[in-house]
């Protein structure tokens, strides 16, 4: 019989999951849960404690900030079921019976990739509703396609014993996710999107911790692409098919560039000037009406290349995440899709160049 060890890494507060924290007690299936706690404030402590009478609960707290990583690794070696959970403290449980149906999830599969949905609250939540949601959809898309992953978004995914065994410990490195996923991705471990068991995932409250979020994000993202980048472009060269359409989905603004580098000025330039030698030599017209002309071609071809990139986007993802069984609204993915999608590709770009050239890490408000 599968029994499941979750382990909860929490620095400072958890008490999104403790709301939701007897729906894991309660299944049948679990084997323990341990909350390995980095400098708890004093009303989460409070809250531990209230919690001691569960067996099934193991609480180890640290007086000192020991990073993610370290917590994620002390809380392996406390567990003893042959299934692994790793939750995020930000996530919540909201159906009964979570632990009981990730493991009919786990049947024929090494990994199981978790849905996440965003509560969302406010702009900023809305937009990283559809942000979660496109990370989704191409987690949903490669396992689909190729039954592995080469990312993992750590916040929630399960992996049986022998599977992790095999991958090893959580390294130093500020995104301890990725970097593990792809090391499991080598090994060809057979990876799940589940998307019939979801948490929920809590929103951001403010501009400034979003964009702390983001430039911790991009500079993890940056040291693992560029430590794994002959294995990464290897794996496109094998599976173009399936790691462009995932890519553009998780980061759909991708898809106005690569259209604007394909339809280029030139082209459009070359077209125009067929026209107007043929216009010239026929009827005459003057320069001014050219250059006009010139310019508004060329604004069209941008318009023109926004909408369909669009288009073909917002049509993708609402049928994909009405399966999934997100919700979809139109003017919500429009101002995702133009403003903030766009926004987190520019700080990524810019986090990859920066890596790539100086091979530094800037301070961080985060310790691995």
């Amino acid at each position: 019989m599968s029994s499941v060890s979750v382990v909860v890494p929490v620095y400072r507060d958890g008490s999104f999951l403790l709301d939701s924290l007897e729906n894991i007690l309660s299944s049948n299936s679990l084997s323990e849960v341990v909350l390995v706690v980095d400098e708890p404030t004093p009303t989460f402590l409070k809250k531990l404690n209230s919690l001691k009478n569960f067996p099934k609960l193991k609480i180890v707290v640290n007086s000192t900030r020991n990073g993610k990583v370290s917590a994620l690794n002390e809380g392996v070696k406390l567990t003893r079921g042959n299934i692994l959970l790793f939750l995020d403290s930000d996530v919540s449980i909201p159906e009964n019976g979570f632990v009981d149906k990730l493991v009919k999830e786990m049947d024929g599969y090494d990994i199981v990739d978790i849905k996440k949905e965003i509560v969302p609250e406010g702009f900023l939540g809305k937009m990283m509703y559809y942000d979660y949601l496109s990370f989704n959809i191409a987690s949903w898309l490669f396992c689909r396609l190729l039954k592995r992953l080469p990312a993992i978004n750590g916040a929630a995914f399960a992996v049986k014993r022998r599977g992790f065994d095999e991958v090893g410990f959580f390294n130093r490195v500020v995104s301890e996710d990725l970097d593990w996923g792809f090391r499991a991705f080598r090994r060809k471990l057979r990876v799940k999107y589940a998307y019939n068991i979801c948490v929920k995932v809590k929103p951001i409250t403010s501009w400034r911790k979003w964009f702390e979020q983001r430039k911790r994000w991009a500079f993890g993202f940056s040291e693992w692409f560029v430590k794994n980048f002959k294995e990464i472009l290897a794996t496109l060269i094998r599976y173009p098919f399936i790691v462009i359409p995932c890519s553009i989905m998780a980061l759909p603004s991708i898809s106005i560039i690569l259209l604007d580098f394909l339809v280029n000025d030139e082209i459009v330039l070359k077209m125009l000037s067929i026209f107007f030698i043929t216009t010239v030599t026929k009827i005459g017209l003057p320069f001014l009406p050219i250059a006009v002309s010139v310019n508004i071609a060329l604004a069209l071809k941008e318009a023109l290349i926004l909408t369909a990139s669009f288009t073909v986007s917002s049509a993708a993802t609402g049928v994909i995440a009405k399966k999934l069984g997100y919700k979809f609204k139109l003017h919500e993915y429009a101002v995702y899709y133009f403003t903030y999608s766009l926004a987190w590709l520019m700080i990524l770009l810019s986090a990859l160049l920066c890596y790539t050239v100086t091979r530094k890490i800037p301070k961080l408000d985060w310790k691995v």
